[in-house]
């Protein structure tokens, strides 16, 4: 019974992590699925996948003399690199045993991982002989991270997953290209030429290749309009050639572009949903079985509760007894396969301690003036109103601030903040007399409001006493803060509210796909760095002294500069004069999936979740649900609350 009771538990965390791990119980495995499943274990691999990327910033390219480093510097680097294979190595052999060696090896993630690890070995092997050749294993570095981190391989594969579904996007776009690009020969081979009637380097219509790389680039509107200036001279009827282009191309094509990004992420979305529902079933069901097995179809109070008290140690037995009421919908307790499908929910609950005495200051308050009416007075809209309009005049008053102004002036912008200021005082002041202490810090716009109220305050009572003029740069941000009031309005309005709180729920999305972004500018960076080196022998380009591949600081610049669109063609021009006319590949690729499907996926998901909070707004959805035990029936068990009646209640986010 102790064994099925422990396989019911381990089967419960796994529906919760939505992971499976191997169900043998000998000792060696029992300590290796401690190990792989601790978060500091994982954390210490990415730490190591982390450092073995910037060991980048000191190891040379190898178009560089090695003898300019020594063979002691050289050898260190090296020596770490090292060492954090053997990390990896630590990690393979701590995972295989955990999930068996099998299921280690039909993982694609955890097959690329040691794919990889292989590779970077031998590199470090043939760097070791001294064999003058590229280090092709540093653009895979940061791939190892993809494999370790769920989110953002599930983010990776949710971009890479739409390539399939937008091949036919893409052969329009490359008819787009192929059919102006043939017209473009056929008109313009003659046009763009120099002086000796050798093709511009600046673009050129030369043949079909050349003419689809303009064309590329007119689609991004870097070149425009000065693409256009060679044929405009010669007509101004050609014009319509290139507006045309850019009519289909830029406003058509990535609109439409757009939104099949959004449904095929939508679509990719659910599955991946729906898989993970499937798993957390499967576990569920197992666990289920173990405990049920006399094969009754349903388990009572005593199983849940041991199975509870093994999950959660911290609970007490009335906390145990609210969740299986909550889940358990026989009035008899017993709880079948469909109640007990929300165990996993029910593991998120949280439980508070709720006393029945107000804080002192509502207590006080309360003999002066009815709670409820100055809370429906705060509530109401005239005083949200009212407290707007103070907003916007204070923003009024600080944009009409302006450098040596005269004294009477400072005078009436210094009055007119001290009655901005006591007013915003007294607004926080009837709040707090409204919802007390605890309802007035339990909003988060409260606390912001409070913050600013109380920098207001400080800076005028350090005016007030002369402290201002002794300050020196602290004064200076003091006074800057006061810029924060405007952001007031965020807290007042209630679109503006929706569109923070998706700004809110969007940065970890962002997050997620900044780290995707920074290992695609790794991967270039690297290549880059081995390919084009210093673009100063460019002489027919005037490029800034950041458009350059010789260390990774200045690739990443470079790589920058190409993801904001900014004169990113002249650097792809100069790398192709340098080198050869396919290098255009590496900039188009990198801008194609940088700035066309990276960006558009992630306004896809910005769409998406300003949708949902929306949505969610409009049907007034709370963010927490609360049930107050106390009007639960205690069920007979003979607990007490040791509170002594105070009551508690539970919060799920």
């Amino acid at each position: 019974e102790g064994e099925r009771l422990h396989l019911a538990v381990r089967h419960v965390r796994d529906a919760a992590s939505g992971k499976r791990h191997n169900a043998a119980y000998g000792s060696l495995v029992n300590a290796a699925i401690q190990v792989a499943r601790s978060k500091w274990f994982i954390s210490f691999i990415i730490f190591l996948v982390v450092v073995h990327c910037l060991l980048a910033i000191f190891e040379p390219p190898s178009y560089r003399d090695l003898h300019d480093f020594s063979y002691t510097y050289l050898s260190l680097l090296r020596g770490i690199e090292c060492w954090i294979l053997l990390g990896y190595s630590f990690f393979v052999v701590i995972k295989s045993i955990s999930i068996t060696f099998k299921r280690f090896i039909f993982s694609w993630y955890y097959f690329l991982f040691c794919l990889i690890m292989v590779v970077i070995a031998v590199d470090v092997g043939v760097a070791f002989s001294g064999l003058a050749i590229p280090r092709f294993s540093r653009p895979l570095r940061p791939i190892l991270l993809l494999c370790l981190v769920q989110t953002l391989r599930n983010m990776a594969l949710s971009a890479f997953r739409t390539l399939p579904r937008l091949l036919d996007l893409f052969l329009l776009l490359l008819l787009l290209l192929s059919i102006y690009g043939i017209i473009g020969v056929n008109l313009f081979s003659n046009i763009y030429v120099n002086g000796d009637d050798e093709p511009l380097n600046t673009g050129n219509f030369a043949d079909i290749g050349h003419a689809m790389k303009l064309l590329f680039v007119l689609l991004t509107t870097e070149n425009y309009p000065a693409a256009m200036i060679p044929a405009f001279r010669v007509s101004a009827w050609f014009s319509i050639y290139f507006v045309s282009f850019l009519i289909l191309g830029l406003f058509i094509f990535f609109a439409v572009l757009e939104s099949v990004m959004l449904d095929v992420y939508m679509s990719e979305y659910r599955d991946r949903v729906l898989h993970a529902r499937i798993l957390e079933r499967r576990a569920l069901i197992a666990s289920f079985r173990n405990l049920d097995y006399m094969r009754r179809g349903y388990i009572d109070f005593e199983q849940f509760y041991e199975l509870m008290h093994k999950l959660r140690p911290e609970l007490k037995r009335l906390h145990i007894r609210l969740m299986f009421q909550t889940l358990c919908s026989d009035p008899s307790g017993r709880m079948g396969i469909m109640d007990y499908f929300g165990v996993v929910d029910v593991l998120q609950l949280k439980f508070t301690k709720k006393t029945r005495h107000r804080d002192i200051f509502s207590r006080l308050w309360s003999y002066l003036m009815p709670h409820r009416k100055l809370r429906k007075f705060v509530d109401s809209q005239p005083f949200r109103l009212a407290v707007m309009m103070l907003v916007i005049a204070n923003t009024i008053t600080l944009m009409l601030q302006r450098r040596n102004m005269p004294k009477s002036e400072k005078a009436v912008y210094a009055g007119c903040d001290v009655a901005f200021t006591a007013l915003f005082i007294l607004e926080a002041v009837l709040k707090l007399c409204a919802y007390g202490v605890r309802g007035y810090w339990h909003s988060n716009w409260n606390k912001f409001d409070f913050v600013i109220v109380t920098v207001s305050a400080v800076f005028l009572v350090l005016d007030v006493f002369g402290l201002l003029t002794r300050g020196g740069n602290a004064v200076i941000a003091l006074r800057a803060m006061r810029v924060l009031r405007t952001v007031r309005l965020v807290s007042i309005s209630k679109w503006l509210k929706v569109l923070t709180e998706s700004f809110v729920k969007i940065i970890p999305v962002y997050l997620e796909m900044f780290a995707i972004v920074l290992i695609m500018f790794y991967f270039y960076a690297i290549i880059g760095m081995e390919c084009f080196g210093s673009l100063a022998a460019a002489t027919s380009y005037v490029l800034p002294e950041t458009a350059s591949f010789e260390t990774i600081g200045f690739s990443f610049l470079a790589l920058f500069q190409i993801f904001t669109t900014s004169n990113w063609h002249e650097i792809m021009y100069a790398a192709t004069e340098l080198t050869s006319r396919f290098a255009a590949w590496y900039f188009i690729s990198f801008f194609a999936i940088g700035c066309i499907l990276l960006i558009n996926l992630l306004s896809a998901l910005t769409l998406e979740i300003f949708m949902v909070q929306r949505k969610r707004m409009q049907r007034n959805e709370p963010d927490k649900v609360r049930i107050n035990i106390k009007a639960m029936p205690r069920g007979g068990d003979g607990d007490v609350d040791d509170e002594g009646g105070a009551g508690e209640r539970t919060e799920r986010r």
